[in-house]
């Protein structure tokens, strides 16, 4: 499994647009105007992170850039990284705006003699053609490959491979996986857990305890089983909720 994440994607939207902003801190705003969204790296250097508060954002990098997201340019933005995925594989779902998770065994010839290879090629094509950078991570789940992308940034290519998985897992911390949150890594901290590896060969018992069945899900997903296979067709939301920030 390849997970394809478009690197500080509304900043980089915006820079896309305007020239006159790469290289420079730069801070995407959301609706309203007080939440980071997506910060260049040269911001993320000095602390930022998405999610911040603008004035926090401004107390740790100072002289920062701060624009309102371009929303229409980083939704073409994303059609066509989107439409460059599609081309190459067809099992293909979107996770999010600026992310997709790819079934690289439905590639045309099935799997990639080099794996490396072909994620490389794409990010150049992808560079290229939409003027943005990705990261890619690959794995044997998808959880694996979402971690994977995140280890390397911006423009990093990332491969778990089933040899592997221990060394990558031992230099992730818990929080370092999707789902861990601040209130759920205080219970990982409680039971001695600090990285990925840890919580992926916990006693199960007691990872069902803390993290529910999801928890055991996770935990298999971590150990490079696909409990959760690429959806083309992603079922309805049950709720709908509105926010200005995103």
């Amino acid at each position: 499994i390849a997970h394809i994440d478009a690197d500080a994607f509304f900043a980089s939207a915006l820079q896309r647009k305007r020239p006159d902003l790469v290289g420079k801190p730069l801070l995407a705003l959301g609706m309203g105007g007080g939440c980071v969204i997506a910060a260049s790296y040269e911001a993320k250097a000095k602390g930022v992170k998405t999610g911040m508060r603008l004035s926090e954002a401004r107390k740790l990098c100072r002289g920062a850039i701060a624009l309102p997201s371009d929303f229409d340019e980083a939704l073409l933005a994303s059609r066509q990284i989107e439409q460059i995925l599609k081309n190459r594989c067809p099992i293909i779902q979107r996770y999010s705006v600026d992310e997709w998770f790819l079934d690289l065994k439905s590639l045309p010839g099935g799997l990639p003699d080099n794996v490396k290879y072909w994620a490389l090629e794409l990010q150049e094509t992808v560079k290229k053609s939409v003027g943005l950078t990705v990261s890619i991570g690959i794995g044997t789940s998808k959880l694996l490959a979402k971690m994977a992308s995140e280890y390397v940034k911006p423009e990093g290519v990332t491969i778990v491979w089933p040899t592997t998985v221990d060394t990558f897992l031992s230099d992730r911390q818990c929080a370092a996986i999707p789902g861990i949150g601040k209130r759920r890594e205080l219970h990982t901290a409680a039971q001695g857990w600090k990285t990925a590896f840890d919580i992926a060969h916990a006693d199960k018992e007691t990872v069902q305890k803390l993290l529910g069945r999801l928890g055991l899900a996770m935990q298999r997903e971590l150990l490079g089983e696909m409990v959760e296979k690429v959806e083309t067709e992603i079922a309805p939301p049950k709720s709908i909720s509105r926010t200005r920030s995103f």
